[in-house]
């Protein structure tokens, strides 16, 4: 809609959302349009653009915009209002800003004693479909054994988990992958558990991924989730890591704390902001971490904060993801970073049901470490899922990826995906449809 075309405070109103929907969006252009409209309209109409001044607010980090929350009548409360209200009490983020900050300084240098390995490879799992997706992700790991690799030090790949695997599952495990150095690790009798207020049922989430990393009596960790499948051997990003003395690697997400958002985006780079910390940045995902636990200990004194105040946390941020980068960061810990990923998809034609034809439907990323593929991160269809499916396209520029509809089962859902224009048709050898041929094979044992 352009400017020149306003009559109503409607078009004003759908103007204003057009600027806040736009990339990047303009949400200080259309807080002053939702301003001029709240102040000359009747008093019963102010709550409808209330919502959208916090939103605002919430975006701009603005206290002024969402102090409109007020106005909100309390069984009209939103999500983004009650978000407004939690990035309002600014003695509750000093007290986890200060207490987060205490801890780091606080902790004492890594201590060789209590250290079990040198490098591990950490991933954490339990219950039956990520086992399932574990079982797939170390099939494809496994292949590295007879390959390039086989020179490389042998590293454990250890198993964290909160009194989820049964000894049988662990036997199981060990004798199907015999030629892997496997074992388990019960984050439930560490003393990071047996010493605070966590428990076996509060690691059910996110959070068993920081309390894993901040627990496991490692120097240097390579954390990985359950649901990836590996293309190249993640021991040469270890020895990589080690020979360029980073403290950490992280990955990048497809979004952007100000140019490309999602829900969380706002309020993560609020707590980034509380810390000091720069946030005109891309965001981060965590499939693969690598944490030099030796010497970014001050970091993973922040992260153990954190997990034992996960609540606060979670409620800034899409879990643990960027929760690396801002206990790295504060301390100037050295980190290497990877490019935005690539995203793997299926383009359908008219014979599949309950899906469009000639649209792109994305399936998973592709993360690259120092320019070549590493791994797939299988995020949007892990295997089990009925959207897991062998990819026919590739999104080759991560930052075509936005937010679109898919028709999935004769419902609409929201999703992520690219316009057909920026698909590339994948070739009948490539290497990540075997990889999907293989992890759908794996499944079936």
């Amino acid at each position: 809609m352009s400017s020149d075309n306003l009559r109503s405070a409607n078009d004003y109103v759908q103007f204003a959302l057009s600027l806040m929907q736009s990339t990047p969006p303009q949400y200080l252009a259309a807080s002053c349009i939702f301003r001029f409209l709240h102040q000359n309209i009747s008093e019963s109409e102010r709550p409808k653009l209330a919502r959208f001044l916090v939103q605002c607010g919430i975006a701009l980090h603005d206290t002024s915009l969402m102090n409109y929350v007020s106005q909100i009548p309390m069984d009209e409360m939103t999500q983004q209002a009650q978000l407004a209200r939690l990035m309002l009490n600014t003695t509750l983020h000093e007290q986890q800003r200060d207490g987060c900050i205490a801890e780091a300084d606080r902790q004492p240098e890594f201590s060789s004693t209590s250290c079990t390995w040198d490098d591990v490879i950490l991933v954490c799992a339990g219950g039956d479909k990520l086992l399932q997706q574990l079982h797939c992700n170390l099939k494809s790991l496994e292949l590295f054994h007879y390959q390039e690799c086989s020179n490389l030090q042998d590293i454990p790949i250890v198993v964290a988990h909160a009194d989820e695997i049964k000894q049988d599952d662990m036997e199981r495990f060990r004798s199907t992958f015999s030629r892997l150095n496997l074992e388990f690790f019960n984050i439930a009798e560490s003393a990071l558990v047996l010493e605070s207020r966590l428990t076996a049922s509060l690691l059910r989430g996110f959070q068993i991924k920081l309390a894993a990393l901040v627990a496991i009596p490692a120097r240097r960790v390579l954390m990985m989730d359950a649901d990836l499948l590996w293309v190249r051997d993640p021991r040469y990003m270890i020895a990589s890591c080690k020979a360029s003395e980073v403290h950490a690697h992280l990955f990048r997400d497809f979004w952007h704390f100000v140019d490309r958002r999602h829900e969380k985006s706002s309020s993560t780079s609020f707590l980034y902001s509380l810390h000091g910390i720069g946030y005109n940045i891309s965001e981060f995902e965590s499939g693969v971490v690598f944490f030099d636990r030796e010497h970014a200990y001050r970091s993973v004194a922040m992260l153990r904060h954190m997990v034992l105040n996960y609540e606060y946390y979670f409620s800034l941020t899409f879990g643990d993801k960027d929760l690396f980068y801002l206990a790295l960061k504060t301390q100037n810990a050295k980190i290497s970073i990877s490019e935005i990923p690539k995203m793997l998809g299926c383009v359908y034609n008219e014979d599949r049901e309950g899906r469009d034809a000639n649209v792109f439907y994305s399936q998973s990323m592709i993360q690259s470490f120092n320019g070549t593929p590493s791994h797939i991160h299988t995020t949007l269809h892990p295997v089990g899922d009925e959207g897991f499916d062998i990819p026919t396209h590739i999104c080759e520029d991560g930052e075509k990826i936005q937010f679109v509809q898919r028709k999935i089962d004769k419902k609409v859902v929201g999703t992520v995906a690219c316009e057909m224009k920026d698909a590339l048709i994948l070739d009948n050898t490539n290497i990540y449809s075997h990889i999907y041929v293989c992890a759908l094979r794996d499944r079936h044992t």
